[in-house]
């Protein structure tokens, strides 16, 4: 296995930790399996994420559009996030108690067939629920409610 880091530290606290896992990931015994690549240009990020199998994501907060576009670039989306979760399933089926570690060691526990049934559908979710359609229909719907109160 490899793991691949994207992206740039978002915020001023972060680059510590950013600069830290750089220095490791230089050192031998990392070396190997890890990779730290710099932030990719928005229209050169569904080619190079086909390159993966998996997109690992532990940001708790609101449902974050990598999410959705790791989806869409055909990636099995491990995470913690709740709001992905609550729509899209975890990977054992339950959606009341689980950690990125319990959805990791469930997706590696699905077999291959079970796995791209899971990717299939929710591709499909976000294809149906996701597309700019259903976001126009959902500020509507928002900016009317707005207004009646």
């Amino acid at each position: 296995y490899t793991l691949t880091l994207i992206g740039n530290p978002a915020r001023n606290e972060s680059h510590s930790y950013f600069n830290k896992l750089i220095n490791l990931s230089r050192d031998q015994g990392y070396r190997e399996w890890l990779t730290i690549e710099p932030a990719i240009p928005r229209d050169e990020l569904a080619s190079r994420l086909k390159n993966f199998q998996v997109f690992i994501h532990n940001f708790d907060g609101s449902l974050d559009k990598t999410l959705l576009e790791a989806t869409l670039c055909n990636l099995n989306v491990i995470t913690s996030n709740k709001e992905f979760i609550n729509e899209f399933g975890s990977w054992d089926g339950q959606n009341d108690d689980y950690s990125l570690t319990s959805e990791f060691e469930s997706f590696y526990n699905l077999s291959t067939t079970d796995r791209n049934r899971m990717k299939r559908n929710r591709v499909s979710y976000v294809l149906s629920n996701h597309n700019i359609d259903q976001w126009i229909k959902k500020t509507v719907n928002v900016l009317k409610s707005k207004g009646e109160s």
